[in-house]
């Protein structure tokens, strides 16, 4: 009997093991992270807030979500700006597509590298601004916003991530987080 129990368990083991990856089809994540930097405003300043991604993989390769985020700053000058942004966001895990068509272990199960596009509507407000002649925005607007980066997640335990995204995310350049596998 405890034959057959070991070799159940290592089969069972080496299985997780063989297939394992950093995302598959039906995992559920959970993604809060850190805003750093902003753009888009007429104060200079490094921004700072904080975005929840919530994504669903529909595929090995694919995950798709939604976010909702914050980021304000003060600039050199008396005008304050907020951005609040929310919208949809689907991923490409092209890391793990390499891995399965290579002969070679490129990590997967530790390392997600992809590819984040996002489609969203972006709240905005300004304050302190009423001092500048010429000032030609409203002290409140909103604009819809498309963007796309470059992720990567570091899997230090198999539910749990540190995660890192840069380029034109959803309301900041960059954004340092953690990943929640549920």
């Amino acid at each position: 009997m405890k034959k057959i129990i070991f070799s159940v368990f290592v089969t069972l083991l080496s299985l997780g093991i063989a297939n394992a990856q950093a995302i598959e089809k039906g995992d559920f994540l959970l993604q809060p992270s850190l805003n750093l930097g902003g753009y888009g405003t007429y104060s200079s300043g490094f921004g700072i807030g904080v975005t929840l991604n919530g994504e669903y993989a529909v595929h090995d390769y694919v995950s798709v979500g939604a976010f909702f985020g914050f980021n304000s700053h003060t600039g050199n000058s008396d005008i304050r700006f907020s951005r609040i942004g929310f919208g949809a966001r689907g991923v490409f895990h092209f890391w793990q597509l390499i891995d399965d068509k290579v002969s070679k272990d490129l990590k997967s199960d530790k390392i997600d590298f992809y590819l984040p596009v996002h489609l969203g509507y972006d709240l905005y407000r300004w304050s302190g601004y009423k001092n500048y002649q010429g000032w030609t925005k409203p002290a409140n607007s909103g604009q819809f916003r498309i963007g796309s980066g470059l992720g990567l997640r570091y899997y230090f335990a198999p539910k749990f991530a540190i995660a890192l995204e840069v380029g034109g995310m959803e309301v900041s350049p960059a954004k340092i987080g953690v990943t929640i596998k549920l």
